[in-house]
């Protein structure tokens, strides 16, 4: 096999990675507003109003691991553009990601993405406990 050919082959495979979180998250981001709203139309029915404050558990926990796969997903993209570098020599095919940080995790946590996706369920349910 060629040396372009198992390049192209090592970065098929660091793609696959990547499609996969980015499907994790999509998966997150739909379950998280679809328990918020069972948990408000709970609230709503009259059973219970407490469902409203449990809501926030469900946000946070799916933010949390929301942003634990973007931040790996950003480590893996920058994987792929180190090794696209066709002047660099391929010693060892390793997906292996570069180690996380706390500044990693909080740029993912803060990121536009995150922020326009529990912001507003965040705003929902406080809106939905008042009325």
């Amino acid at each position: 096999m060629e040396v372009n050919e198992s390049r192209i082959r090592y970065l098929e495979a660091i793609q696959r990675v990547i499609d996969r979180l980015s499907n994790t998250s999509f998966i997150l981001k739909g379950w998280a507003v679809s328990l918020v709203a069972g948990l408000m139309a709970l609230a709503a029915s009259g059973t219970n109003q407490g469902y409203v404050l449990i809501a926030y558990i469900p946000i946070a926990v799916f933010w949390f691991l929301d942003a634990y796969f973007l931040m790996m997903e950003r480590q893996y993209r920058n994987l792929f553009k180190e090794n696209t570098d066709l002047s660099q020599e391929l010693e060892f095919f390793s997906i292996k990601r570069q180690k996380g940080s706390i500044d990693l995790c909080a740029r993912a946590f803060f990121s536009i993405t995150m922020l326009l996706t529990y912001i507003p369920l965040i705003a929902a349910t406080i809106i939905f406990m008042f009325l």
